[in-house]
């Protein structure tokens, strides 16, 4: 349940998995997030007193972060159709960037994808250090914590099966140190069980950090902010936010509610088709405008 806010306290809604693909257009991905976002609060009775942030989940060929940080300064233009009047600011934190739009805004904080020799993806959240790709499972998660970001093992269909299923639920039994999140995404069909490795996770007293993970396909980055986590906090204006997210879930005891649900089963198998056939797995980039 979502902990009493206090008066001077906002809600704060993360999305924990957030892609820059090529493929989609910055101002409609930023302007769904917002609008997503803001049908939450409402749900909760927060409209008007909440923080939106997005947690960029970057590869190695990713540079969306770094294409927004080149837009710090730049005027707003409500007419060019790639921005709708989004404008970016630098922060003192070079993890972080505020998107404004009007009233609106939603933080943007950097973050790493990283592929294992055991060909598992793990996320480092909050950070803007680059990881090797095809170092081991240890090794990786070791790294992260070397950079003091947090990892996360996400949800993907068919990779927590067979041999990389047992590798994570060994994993899971001999993790002692340090945070560690398994990672749903609200591109899990609704209709399939949860996965084993929740239980298991749950039973060791590691937590599960929901995040929409959009897939390559322009019309996916309208899921961006429809799945996430909230606490309540102060404004993010009055505290270091990506200090106090980090703070957070590094507390056990920390209240985090998890808001979204699963894909309809219908649009993930299209979705999974569309990938297929369409390659657009293969547009990773965020472009110049």
């Amino acid at each position: 349940m979502m902990q009493q806010p206090l008066p001077d306290h906002h809600l704060w809604l993360v999305d924990s998995h957030v892609h820059l693909y090529g493929c989609f257009n910055p101002g409609e991905l930023l302007t769904a997030a917002h609008t997503n976002l803001c049908g939450q609060a409402r749900r909760l009775d927060r409209e008007g007193r909440f923080e939106g942030l997005l947690l960029l989940t970057e590869t190695q060929v990713d540079e969306g972060f770094e294409r927004l940080r080149e837009r710090v300064g730049q005027n707003a233009d409500p007419e060019h159709p790639r921005w709708r009047g989004w404008q970016f600011s630098a922060t003192s934190d070079a993890r972080l960037l505020l998107a404004e739009r009007g009233a609106d805004r939603l933080w943007l904080v950097a973050g790493r994808q990283i592929v294992t020799a055991e060909k598992r993806e793990v996320l480092a959240l909050i950070t803007d250090t680059r990881f090797a790709d095809g170092l081991s499972l240890p090794q990786t998660l070791e790294a992260i914590a070397a950079a003091d970001a947090i990892p996360v093992l996400p949800w993907g269909a068919g990779k927590w099966w067979g041999v990389r299923g047992r590798l994570l639920s060994r994993l899971l039994a001999d993790h002692r140190t340090g945070p560690l999140f398994l990672g749903d995404n609200g591109g899990r069909p609704d209709l399939w069980r949860h996965p084993r490795h929740f239980r298991e996770a749950r039973r060791h007293g590691i937590r599960i950090l929901p995040g929409s993970d959009p897939l390559p396909l322009p019309w996916e980055a309208r899921r961006v902010g429809t799945t996430g986590f909230s606490f309540t906090a102060p404004p993010a204006r009055s505290v270091r936010p990506a200090d106090e997210l980090s703070r957070r879930l590094r507390d056990p005891a920390a209240p985090l509610a998890p808001f979204g649900g699963g894909l309809a089963s219908t649009r993930f198998f299209l979705n999974q088709m569309a990938l297929r056939l369409g390659g657009q797995h293969s547009t990773r980039r965020l472009a110049h405008p």
